[in-house]
């Protein structure tokens, strides 16, 4: 933040980049993260906001073993190369239409237990078989619906030994 800079007048994802740089390694909750961006409603979607499209490297429950929901890590002020994302919300849902909204590797549906990970129930993603930082793509030869469980495991994110 630029020196005289008011907290107050940053936009809810800039006071929240910055809170997390002042904070890297400490595990932050939601709650401090929903003050940090001044209360706003949409302030998870600025976190995810920060991971996908700018690179931070935020980690979730979803990405890190120890962490709860509701729980953040930045670990690193290192950020990962950030790949453009465009698959439409109308390409999902065809996706996981035509596979019967299963997951495509443990063969669970939404909702019931995860074969992916026992004692979590399954929550779908679009997968994509061949990534994208690959030079894999939006088609949907190239997509699958996967348990988030089984998914989480083939991010570009780092993750420790």
């Amino acid at each position: 933040m630029a020196r005289g800079e008011d907290f107050s007048k940053l936009s809810a994802i800039r006071r929240i980049r910055i809170y997390f740089e002042k904070n890297v390694g400490r595990v932050i909750t939601a709650k401090e993260l929903q003050a940090a961006a001044g209360d706003v409603s949409e302030w998870a979607r600025r976190v995810r906001e920060l991971k996908d499209e700018h690179g931070l490297q935020i980690l979730t429950h979803n990405d890190r073993e120890g962490l709860k929901p509701g729980q953040y890590l930045l670990e690193t002020l290192e950020l990962r190369s950030v790949v453009k994302r465009g698959m439409s919300s109308k390409l999902r849902k065809q996706i996981l239409e035509r596979d019967g909204g299963t997951c495509q590797i443990c063969g669970s549906a939404a909702g019931e237990d995860s074969g992916c990970e026992p004692g979590k129930r399954c929550r779908l993603q679009i997968d994509h078989v061949v990534p994208i930082s690959q030079g894999g793509t939006d088609d949907p030869s190239n997509l699958r619906a996967v348990c988030v469980y089984f998914n989480k495991d083939k991010a570009d994110v780092i993750k420790p030994a």
